[in-house]
């Protein structure tokens, strides 16, 4: 049965691109984190905004995990996961990526498109793009099984062709 009840005018949807809103979004963190390096200095600046990313980052994660009611017992399990998760509306819609390698204990994604990287790079910000996205990168693989380790030598945001997300499960 349909509810005839109306949503509220701030839960209605709206016509924008993923590029747009991201770009919205991250322009006034930037914006901040440049304040930030401006008054503090860019190395007690860089620090300070690390902390504060991997905090936000860990805790959100945690939330995400419960919410999606996920387990992670298994190098399967963590297989299984992260290939629906590339493939997956938002992230295929954020992200160009492809399996490039499978072993009984390692996996290795290669990301040859970042919607992250590209706004970034258009806010010239890229270092900071680095700190609160690309490393915590390493601080999930851990949150998802601590058997998980995240080998990366190379970044899109560093400005290599790609990057490598090599997961390695270590018994």
């Amino acid at each position: 049965m349909m509810s005839d009840k109306k949503s509220h005018k701030f839960d209605e949807k709206i016509d924008v691109t993923y590029r747009q809103y991201i770009l919205d979004t991250m322009a006034g963190e930037v914006s901040l984190e440049k304040e930030l390096e401006s008054v503090l200095g860019k190395e007690k600046a860089h620090e300070l905004i690390r902390t504060w990313a991997e905090n936000r980052t860990v805790a959100s994660f945690k939330d995400y995990l419960k919410k999606i009611q996920i387990k992670i017992d298994t190098f399967d399990d963590f297989i299984k996961h992260m290939d629906e998760m590339w493939a997956s509306k938002h992230v295929s819609h954020t992200h160009a990526c492809t399996k490039t390698n499978e072993t009984e204990n390692s996996v290795t994604y290669t990301v040859t498109e970042c919607i992250w990287t590209d706004i970034m790079k258009k806010l010239e910000a890229t270092d900071l793009g680095k700190i609160t996205m690309c490393d915590l990168d390493f601080v999930t693989a851990d949150l998802y099984n601590p058997h998980i380790s995240l080998i990366r030598k190379k970044t899109l945001m560093n400005g290599d062709e790609h990057c490598d997300f090599t997961y390695v499960w270590d018994e």
